[in-house]
């Protein structure tokens, strides 16, 4: 009988072989990608991508936001609230190639309810809050004994499904993996569609400005006890839900929370607003210029245009001595000054009127600071700072 070499047994053995050379071999490791991600409380969770060898699959400890998050990308959820998309649901349809209408329901399977392509006007009722047809909700959900609960409910009910519309509509891929903190403020700054509406930057806050420019928003501790480790945007969905369908019961102060949860969502990315990370301090445009240092992970920088300020600020270093140097692109009135990373001002460099095309260099004597140092430069009203390393 002649000898198989290639036996089921042989082909088993000799790719452990190959397997193990691979793993062990310089060359390989040079094309295996180490992806990490740390969690809200500082554990690591990292794998193995290997792109070369389709037969190693690794399994991944964290979905597609994690890894968004760690490989340092500028995450944005653009979100409606539930009275945009009352004010224009018949166009659902045409911005959804295969619309097939609303579906809500759990992750477990509970469903609350089923709306067809041809019920666009009951939406639209329901995301007013207006629910008097028990055929899509069940009767006890909608009609209680306690008229609070029953405004409670639908608020919710409208909130729920302006969520599930964002997923569907402005396929947020990312949004349903969005991981929720308890112990930190959500931060967020808007959108400027002005000029490039195809790469829009953050807007700045200055003068005559929203104070939401920059927001923050916190979570209900007590939803971190209801959530459980599910703590993410669909987690939370699938909550309210079940909390709807009368399949989950919570009382009426959690009902508020899971509400306030919901509606934190899609206010805090309402517009198109970029995530700017989570921080130990309420932020808004009078303190983001200092505390947007402090955000924790992920600390992404904030996408500003160039064109939105009327000065530009650069670091230069030179013969050991730092220098920054501020140039006018428009003829304003400017302040320059230095802070320390508590928010103690050091210097006030300048304040005076700068025409363009002129440039300000001001020596950063760091002898004897041991905090990390930060300038602040303010032009018509607007305000922008930066590290100095």
């Amino acid at each position: 009988m002649a000898f198989k070499l290639f036996s089921r047994l042989n082909r088993r053995i000799c790719f452990a072989i190959a397997l193990l050379y691979l793993l062990s071999n310089n060359l390989f490791a040079q094309n295996a990608v180490d992806l990490s991600a740390r969690t809200s409380h500082g554990r690591k969770a990292s794998w193995i991508s290997v792109e070369h060898l389709s037969v190693f699959n690794s399994e991944k400890e964290t979905g597609k936001y994690d890894k968004a998050v760690s490989q340092g990308a500028t995450i944005l959820f653009k979100t409606q609230s539930p009275a945009k998309y009352a004010r224009q649901t018949e166009i659902l349809s045409a911005e959804l190639k295969d619309w097939k209408g609303v579906e809500l329901r759990s992750g477990k399977g509970v469903q609350l309810l089923t709306l067809q392509p041809d019920q666009l006007i009951s939406l639209q009722s329901l995301l007013m809050g207006k629910v008097y047809d028990p055929t899509f909700l069940r009767q006890e959900i909608l009609y209680t004994e306690n008229l609070s609960q029953s405004s409670l409910n639908r608020e919710l009910l409208s909130q729920v499904l302006a969520l599930q519309l964002n997923r569907m509509v402005m396929k947020n891929e990312l949004l349903e993996e969005f991981r929720i903190e308890f112990d930190s403020w959500l931060v967020t700054q808007q959108m400027d569609f002005s000029g490039k509406e195809l790469s829009p930057g953050g807007m700045p806050c200055g003068n005559g400005m929203d104070s939401r420019v920059v927001y923050s928003w916190k979570f209900p501790t007590s939803l971190q006890s209801i959530l459980g480790t599910d703590n993410t945007v669909r987690g939370l969905q699938d909550l309210a839900v079940e909390v709807l369908a009368g399949s989950r019961s919570v009382s009426k102060s959690q009902v508020e929370d899971i509400l306030q949860g919901v509606r934190i969502i899609n206010e805090a990315f309402e517009s198109g607003r970029y995530l700017l990370g989570w921080s130990d301090q309420f932020i808004t445009c009078s303190n983001s210029w200092i505390l947007r240092w402090k955000i924790k992970t992920p600390a992404l920088e904030v996408p500003v245009r160039e064109d939105s300020y009327t000065t530009r600020a650069s670091l230069k270093t030179k013969g050991g001595e730092i220098r920054l140097e501020v140039d006018a692109l428009e003829s304003s009135r400017v302040l320059i000054e230095l802070y320390t990373e508590r928010g103690s001002r050091i210097k006030k460099f300048y304040h005076d009127r700068l025409d363009k095309g002129a440039q300000l260099s001001f020596l950063i004597d760091k002898t004897g600071v041991a905090d990390v140092l930060i300038y602040k430069v303010t032009a018509e009203g607007r305000t922008y700072s930066g590290l100095i390393p």
